[in-house]
């Protein structure tokens, strides 16, 4: 939603505040006046240059929060409108962490990006876990070795930024064939996602995270279908790790073997 006015309360509470130090303030002294005639001008003074100051919000802009080039803002609104499509199938792939590589299959359940089941086991069984995540936060139904939660946690957490969208004001930049879209969300993690035009209209190509800690995160979606990717790359260097995913739609669950 469009964020509103703030029609210059402020103003209308500093004067408030002056009117109360007239009244109750009879010996207050500043740069060597004393009385309410020292307090009137000094809270005039305050009055005209909040009032200058703020000037600007009495007539908000038509996008309060939504800015950039009026062809890239609609572009960018209508790949909001769209959404992110759900899934249900099978994932395969490989994970690369610290170095090693480990080609891995899966099964993802996603509704949104709060709310999925993710399923991972390596090829040959030694490491698997299913992570949930749901209004709670995200949750081990299934636990991986002791040496692969850290990483399992990060895989949840990508997972979860690859399918985030705006929830607050945003911006728009178009520069040659890209559309960046940029947010910061409430604790305080920037968000850029570059969109690409195609036959079909804009495809998201990549998502950049940088969290408020400085660490950051990189997601390249590629071969897409029916508003949803093909393959799916979640790079973390804070967490070591890099894992390709091809999805594939209505693909079976994998039995999950139990991890040693």
């Amino acid at each position: 939603m469009p964020v509103r006015g703030c029609d210059c309360k402020l103003v209308l509470i500093v004067r408030k505040i002056t009117a109360s130090m007239v009244r109750r303030n009879k010996n207050f002294s500043f740069c060597g006046f004393r009385g309410p005639t020292c307090t009137t001008g000094f809270g005039a003074l305050l009055v005209a240059f909040l009032t200058l100051t703020l000037a600007g919000c009495r007539n908000p802009p038509p996008y309060t929060g939504i800015q950039g080039p009026s062809q890239a803002v609609r572009r960018v609104k209508t790949w909001l409108a769209a959404g992110v499509g759900q899934y249900d199938g099978q994932v395969t792939g490989t994970l690369d962490y610290r170095h090693r590589i480990i080609p891995i299959i899966g099964h993802l359940n996603l509704t949104n990006a709060y709310h999925f089941i993710l399923c991972l086991q390596s090829v040959n069984g030694r490491t698997a876990f299913i992570l949930r995540r749901n209004w709670a936060g995200a949750h081990f139904i299934v636990p991986p070795p002791v040496s692969y939660v850290s990483v399992a946690r990060a895989i949840g957490e990508g997972i979860s930024l690859a399918f985030r969208r705006p929830e607050g004001p945003w911006t728009a930049r178009w520069q040659g064939a890209v559309d960046t879209v940029k947010y910061k969300d409430a604790n305080a993690n920037d968000f850029q996602w570059h969109l690409v035009s195609m036959n079909r209209g804009m495809v998201l190509q990549q998502t950049r995270v940088r969290r408020f800690s400085g660490t950051g995160v990189m997601i390249t979606y590629t071969h897409w279908n029916h508003h949803f990717p093909g393959v799916l790359t979640i790079s973390d260097s804070h967490a070591h790790y890099s894992l390709r995913l091809q999805l594939r739609h209505h693909g079976p669950a994998p039995v999950m073997a139990a991890a040693p």
